[in-house]
């Protein structure tokens, strides 16, 4: 019976120690977590569910970027093992054994037995896979198709096993990224994320047809490091987006970075918030309101609401004294403890905006990817290291030379044999059912780190406008010009060539100080069918808006940021005929293009050549 109390009194002594260990544990976390920059609204709970969630992230970034390293030392051994396991996971499938894959043992033999391909090399057995076919092309059935835009045509469609784990793992790199490069950059410090609820549908099997980047509602818990609550990613406009996501990142004073997927939209942002809304944003910060003019799902404002919490007057009185300064530099002053800007600035904006609103900060460049794959990740910002460096330990890759990419199957290149300052088109393999695919984008390499080439993107292959990310290629262009001027009086189209607005000096006559939203324009040579059209140089408005209805018509991104008006209505302009032939005679007298070699420039890429068509055109 004494034993038995001894037992007892020992086991009580040595719980009220667990006990209080635990108390001293959980109390000495939640000081360190005073010490850092975390959210002013948060509570304890919500500062626990960060710390865990930025936790585990920050642990398989370290995890991830280990491999990477370890992958760019020795890149050549990382990638045949690679190979190997993808070949390993799909070799039994059907697309497998019709090419043999499970019987291939190393990259030798696979670069000799399996063709380099396209998507339509793919189409039959993705359409098996999605009418619900098992074990087709990828060995773990897919949770998903992402699907591409489909800018000339059908849209292609890509199966993933795991998107989700895909994305997760791209942004752990990327946090790790910015932990290794800003030392200071808090744990708990918030996240802003620009993303826009994008259209989910189903194929005939019930799986999931997305883009890449959509979220997942069973992974909202992970938005609690974010500005935007949950709520806020549910909104597909994009005017009503831009307006939420700034709401919740102005009322934030300690946000650690801001990560916008193309840097074009953070531009457009910051001047819409210049321009139009900084006044109804620092009043709804103030009083914990959203304005009525935003188009909002009910149950969708009445979250926001509620997350504002009755307002900040402190904070909008804060605000409101930086905007009154002027927006030069206005990043870094509204949010001091700002690390970085994470993005990826497809229409190389970023010269102008560092020199305004960005003004002191720093510039990361986020990743180089498709829907097909992400492929390399920038690790230094850009005013360090310009360039991003191969996935090695995640992708198989190889690389055909410029000039060669004429050729149905060209040779091509490993990861190690690339030179300095050459071009190649590049080619993957991924877990997800891609083999020796061709991507059609153009890259340069522009140094190497330890034994691993950092490349730079230049274009993908074939013209390619693009103001926000509705692609516009050359055959959608072609065939909406032509139909439209078809239906024009009088005349038929000769030339035509496109320009984007962001290459509009401000100097120039043609520049547009009032107008927030990127454009086209489009300069078109014409013909007069006969001499009695010849005095007649006016179009009228309904023949010059036909273009814009063309592109509509041919591109639904475009079409739906029209309507959002996220991109204005395309400038149109006539020139004179022969401005064409001027514009042949100075590429040919002031560039490398030799008469045997010139092509009709379709996209003006330099404000020589703008100059050029602006200084021909008819006064409409």
């Amino acid at each position: 019976m004494a034993s038995n109390l001894a037992v007892v009194k020992a086991l009580f002594i040595y719980g009220t120690d667990i006990g209080w260990f635990s108390m001293l544990a959980s109390s000495l976390l939640f000081t360190y977590c005073l010490t850092l920059q975390k959210s002013p609204y948060y509570g304890v709970t919500s500062l626990l569910r960060h710390l865990v969630v930025a936790a585990v992230s920050r642990m398989r970034g370290k995890s991830l970027m280990s491999a990477l390293l370890k992958s760019w030392k020795r890149p050549r051994e990382y990638q045949e093992q690679v190979l190997l396991r993808i070949l390993a996971a799909n070799g039994r499938t059907s697309y497998g054994k019709d090419h043999r894959l499970h019987q291939m043992t190393s990259s030798l033999e696979f670069r000799q037995q399996h063709p380099l391909t396209t998507y339509e090399h793919y189409r039959s057995y993705v359409e098996r896979a999605m009418e619900g076919e098992k074990n087709v092309i990828t060995g773990q059935e897919p949770a998903s198709f992402c699907k591409t835009s489909g800018t000339t045509g059908s849209s292609k469609f890509y199966p993933y096993r795991d998107r989700l784990a895909n994305v997760s793992n791209l942004w752990s790199k990327v946090d790790e990224v910015v932990y290794r490069n800003f030392p200071k950059f808090g744990l708990v410090q918030k996240h802003f994320l620009h993303l826009t609820a994008p259209t989910v549908s189903k194929a005939k099997c019930g799986t999931e047809l997305v883009s890449m980047l959509t979220l997942s509602p069973k992974e909202e818990y992970k938005l609690v490091r974010y500005t935007t609550p949950p709520a806020g990613y549910r909104i597909s406009a994009l005017k009503e987006s831009h307006y939420i996501h700034l709401l919740f990142a102005l009322r934030e004073p300690n946000l650690g970075v801001l990560k916008v997927i193309f840097l074009h939209f953070l531009e457009s942002m910051m001047r819409q918030l210049e321009h139009l809304w900084w006044e109804d944003l620092v009043y709804d910060i103030e009083h914990g309101s959203i304005n009525e003019a935003m188009q909002l799902d009910a149950a969708v404002r009445a979250a926001l609401v509620r997350e504002l919490g009755g307002g900040d007057p402190e904070r909008a009185r804060q605000l409101r004294a930086e905007f009154d300064k002027g927006f030069v530099g206005i990043i870094a002053r509204v949010w001091p403890n700002l690390r970085a800007i994470i993005s990826a600035d497809s229409t190389k904006v970023w010269p102008e905006f560092k020199q305004t609103y960005g003004k002191g900060t720093s510039f990361l460049p986020f990743a180089y990817g498709a829907t097909e794959a992400f492929m390399a990740l920038a690790c230094w910002p850009l005013e360090e290291r310009p360039g991003y460096t191969f996935l090695t330990s995640e992708i198989f890759f190889e690389f055909i030379k410029l000039q060669d990419v004429d050729q149905c199957q060209p040779k091509t290149y490993l990861v190690d044999e690339l030179e300095i300052g050459e071009r190649y088109e590049v080619v993957v393999t991924q877990f997800d059912g891609l083999y020796r695919y061709r991507l059609g984008d153009i890259i340069r390499i522009v140094d190497y780190h330890d034994n691993c080439p950092m490349m730079e993107f230049l274009y993908r292959m074939g013209l390619m406008m693009n103001l926000r990310y509705e692609k516009m290629d050359q055959t959608v262009i072609t065939d909406s010009l032509h139909a439209a001027v078809a239906r024009w009086t009088g005349v038929k189209l000769t030339e035509f060539a496109l320009a984007e607005s962001k290459l509009i000096p401000k100097t120039s006559p043609a520049y547009e100080k009032d107008e927030l939203m990127p454009f086209y324009l489009i300069f078109v040579e014409l013909r007069h069918v006969n001499e009695m059209n010849a005095n007649r140089p006016r179009r009228t408005s309904e023949e010059l808006t036909m273009i814009d209805k063309e592109f509509r018509s041919r591109n639904a991104d475009y079409d739906r940021l029209r309507r959002e008006d996220a991109i204005a209505r395309p400038r149109v302009h006539i020139v004179r005929q022969g401005t064409f032939e001027e514009l042949k005679h100075y590429l040919i007298e002031n560039t490398n293009v030799t008469a045997n070699q010139y092509k009709v420039p379709r996209k003006l890429r330099t404000k020589e050549m703008l100059h050029v068509m602006l200084d021909n055109v008819v006064v409409q």
